[in-house]
């Protein structure tokens, strides 16, 4: 029964997917991915803006401001998003502000911060979805 399972476990072994994510080795790599993120949970550039911040004469910190509808995932954006960086050495803690569920993530490489991400519930996007919707089904 012993060497039946290790037999199992080492065809499942040998079976399983190589991790496809590809490494990020540049800032812009790293942007690159958070706007992927974006897009893929169908977050279209006019309900996001990109501000710098120069840090000094070599480093300048991102941040990202994300509106999204009340019904929106923040926890699911924030899971593929750490799904698509791990292993390039990036971490990914967040903050949630009460009692507006306001999600901060923070992208870390080297004890620094390097990106932050602000996703925060835009109620107006709510309406806009609904009106979306009822215009779709009516055509």
């Amino acid at each position: 029964m012993l060497a039946l399972s290790c037999i199992a476990s080492a065809v499942m072994l040998v079976h399983t997917p190589v991790n496809n994510a590809r490494s990020i080795q540049t800032m812009d790599g790293l942007d690159s991915v958070i706007v992927a993120t974006l897009s893929d949970h169908n977050i279209q550039r006019a309900h996001y803006r990109v501000s710098s911040t120069p840090l000094d004469t070599v480093f300048t910190r991102k941040t990202y401001r994300v509106r999204v509808p009340q019904r929106f995932s923040k926890t699911l954006l924030h899971y593929d998003l750490n799904k698509r960086i791990h292993g390039s050495g990036f971490e990914s803690p967040s903050k949630v502000t009460l009692p507006e569920k306001d999600l901060d993530i923070y992208l870390y490489k080297y004890n620094s911060v390097v990106r932050t991400i602000r996703v925060y519930t835009d109620l107006s996007l709510d309406t806009l979805e609904v009106y979306q919707e009822v215009s779709w089904q009516t055509e």
